[in-house]
């Protein structure tokens, strides 16, 4: 079981404070020293936790210099003189100035391994793991998932830009979930006109298998991979674009991070440097692998110079291919250019991930270009986007919207976290050892647990268990549910329960 109890007669005694306790655990009880409490895992998660960690570090505590000039520890402790009385520092807050600090992310799921095999030689000692999924049976019983707020999950997409020519997603404004399914999950939908758009490709991209987003977007579609569909259109594997390696079309991106979409550049697939005829307005690369309809981009090095016929930076595409020729088009299936000049070297010709499509219906060579950002499709934390950089007269995350699921927006007009009929919520927690050689710390417990510092909100009777905070003037339970919803995440509703044999309303569950 869990060690909540304190020392803390002998405590109370000698700092002299004066509390009325609501009960074992409706406040917390000091120890006069100041620890650390740790926290690492989930990325969805760090920025909430970092601003309740600043919010818990500067929380109401005692006096660490008394009135008199030997009462002034050099230890970080309390001075042994306290206010009485009225003047009674309350114990509800961080009496004892413990820091709680949030480790740079690694995932969630690594992040409770990390939690599970605490105390062993080179693992991190943390007090409890950030995580934006729910239990899972890998996890074991003898971790407590505290559920303190709720986040949204939403797919995404460059429905208003940027780019040339209008996005094949404008108009696309909500998916279903079965749609979602075939995108994630089994790959028969792969162009937008599956979903009302034009007929051009849709790339998905995807998010690490170790983060929690992920793991909880595969329970809602109920899938297994959701990387399953990252491949070129049309093609039967996807292992080029989610091996890891960011030169040749990494598509399973670091967790709520669009940028890499929007930039597809650093992105880029294979570079060769080509011979140009310009009598045959040939180029040739033994073996050079690319299609027709392949979209190529020529680049040059100091010194160097494009053939002529070909202007740098612009989108071209591979026509007339041989297993090591092929000449290049101003759009797929066009007319071959004419090639002036061989050139000078450095110069090299570049594919990419994300490349734009010219869509041409009827045939008539005046289609539209699409940027390959545009035919994109990822999903974010609605958490993460809410906090997204915005720029003036900037869109959110470079361009990057979030769309509707089955009609329900993730937020409302408000932009607040619709907490009631959107049908991809989730919950996002704190996980900490309940039971084992290793149970969580007392002044861990203090602050993350059930009926910590995060969570409780009153007694039965609506008596606060937060004090006043004296620079602001509002309840630390205010401040609280402020920092949760200026986070874009969602409160969840206060109840009552029994908690280690005390009733008291809390805003989080216990899984």
């Amino acid at each position: 079981m869990v060690r909540h109890a304190r020392k803390a007669a002998e405590v109370i005694a000698a700092i002299g404070l004066v509390v009325a306790l609501a009960g074992p655990r409706a406040v917390a009880v000091p120890d006069n020293a100041v620890q650390f409490i740790r926290g690492q895992g989930s990325d969805g998660t760090f920025d909430v936790m970092q601003r309740l960690d600043s919010a818990y570090n500067n929380s109401v505590g005692c006096l660490t210099v008394g009135t008199s000039s030997t009462d002034r520890p050099k230890n970080s402790t309390c001075a042994a003189s306290q206010p009485s009385g009225a003047a009674a520092i309350p114990n509800t807050e961080n009496y004892s100035h413990d820091v709680a600090l949030s480790f740079f992310p690694v995932g969630s799921s690594h992040g409770i391994t990390i939690l599970k095999e605490f105390g062993n030689p080179g693992v991190t000692r943390i007090d409890y793991a950030r995580s934006s999924r729910a239990r899972v049976s890998a996890d074991g019983d003898s971790r407590r998932f505290v559920a303190y707020a709720r986040d949204g999950l939403a797919w995404g997409s460059f429905r208003t830009g940027p780019g040339d020519g209008t996005s094949p997603a404008a108009g696309i404004n909500t998916l279903t979930v079965t749609q979602l399914q075939k995108i994630w999950g089994d790959c028969t939908i792969d162009s937008w006109d599956d979903v009302g758009g034009p007929a051009v490709p849709m790339y998905v991209w995807a998010q690490p298998s170790s983060s929690g987003t992920n793991q909880s977007w595969q329970v809602f579609l109920g899938i297994s991979d959701s990387a399953n569909c990252v491949r070129p259109v049309g093609a039967p594997t996807s292992t080029q674009y989610k091996d890891s390696n960011l030169t040749n079309g990494e598509r399973v991106i670091f967790e709520n991070d669009p940028k890499p979409i929007r930039d597809c550049a650093i992105y880029a697939g294979k570079t060769v440097s080509p011979t140009a005829d310009a009598g045959t307005n040939t180029f040739t690369s033994a073996g050079h692998g690319w299609a027709n309809g392949e979209q190529l981009t020529p680049k040059t090095g100091t010194g160097g110079a494009v053939p002529g016929g070909l202007t740098v930076d612009t989108h071209y595409f591979v026509v007339g291919a041989t297993t090591d020729t092929f000449q290049l088009a101003a759009r797929p299936g066009g007319p071959a250019l004419d090639i002036t000049s061989a050139g000078t070297s450095p110069w090299t010709l570049s594919s990419g991930s994300c490349p734009d499509f010219f869509f041409d219906p009827d045939g008539d060579g005046n289609g539209t270009l699409y940027g390959g950002t545009q035919m994109s499709v990822y999903w974010m934390a609605y958490t993460t986007y809410f906090l997204w950089p915005q720029p003036a007269g900037a869109e959110k995350a470079a361009g990057f919207d979030l769309g509707q699921i089955d009609g329900k927006s993730v937020f409302n007009t408000d932009s607040s976290l619709n907490t009631t009929d959107y049908p991809a919520l989730k919950n996002i927690y704190n996980v900490y050892r309940a039971t084992g050689a290793n149970p969580i710390a007392p002044h861990a417990y203090d602050y993350i647990a059930e009926d910590g510092w995060i969570c409780k909100v009153s007694n039965p009777s609506d008596v606060p268990l937060h004090a006043t905070n004296p620079r602001t003037g509002a309840n630390y339970a205010d401040e609280i549910a402020n920092i949760i919803t200026s986070s874009g995440a969602g409160l969840i509703p206060t109840t009552l329960k029994n908690i280690n044999g005390v009733s008291l309303k809390t805003r989080c569950l216990t899984e």
